[in-house]
C-alpha cells in the first residue's frame, strides 16, 4: 500500500514546477534543496520508482549513460514529439515536428516495423549556444 506522506506531496509540488518538462531525480533532488525540502537521495528516488508505478510519472532513456529522465504521464504530447540533447550544454528539449514525426512513421508503414519515438535522440546545438558562439 502506498501513502501520501508529506515527502511525497512536497515532491508532486516540486514535479508540477517543471510544467511538464524532462528532469532527473538528481536536478529534483537539486530543486528540492534550493526549496528547502528537506529528503534524502534514496527517498526521491523510491518516491520517483512509487510514481512510475503509479503511472503518475513516465520514465524513459534519453541517451546511452542509463540516467533516467521522468516527465509527467498526464502532459498533454507526451508521445508526440522527438528529443534533442544540445551537444554544448547538454540541455534536453522537445522537437515537435510534425514533418519529421511522419517520416518516421512512413518508415514504420514502408518497412513493416514499429519504432519507438520516446526512444529516438536528436544531437545538436541549441538556439542559446548558437548565440553565445
Amino acid at each position: 500500500m502506498k501513502y501520501n506522506t508529506q515527502h511525497k506531496k512536497e515532491v508532486l509540488e516540486l514535479i508540477k514546477s517543471y510544467h511538464g518538462e524532462h528532469f532527473s531525480v538528481e536536478e529534483l533532488y537539486v530543486n528540492a534543496n534550493v526549496q528547502k525540502i528537506k529528503i534524502s537521495l534514496t527517498t526521491l528516488y523510491r518516491l520517483i520508482n512509487e510514481l512510475v508505478e503509479e503511472n503518475i510519472l513516465k520514465k524513459f532513456y534519453v541517451d546511452f549513460t542509463h540516467n533516467a529522465c521522468y516527465r509527467e504521464a498526464n502532459c498533454e504530447n507526451t508521445d508526440d514529439h522527438l528529443h534533442m540533447i544540445c551537444t554544448k550544454c547538454n540541455k534536453l528539449m522537445h522537437i515537435e515536428s510534425k514533418d519529421l514525426i511522419n517520416d518516421f512513421k512512413n518508415i514504420e508503414k514502408d518497412e513493416n516495423i514499429e519504432i519507438d519515438m520516446s526512444k529516438i535522440v536528436l544531437y545538436g546545438v541549441c538556439d542559446e549556444c548558437k548565440e553565445k558562439h
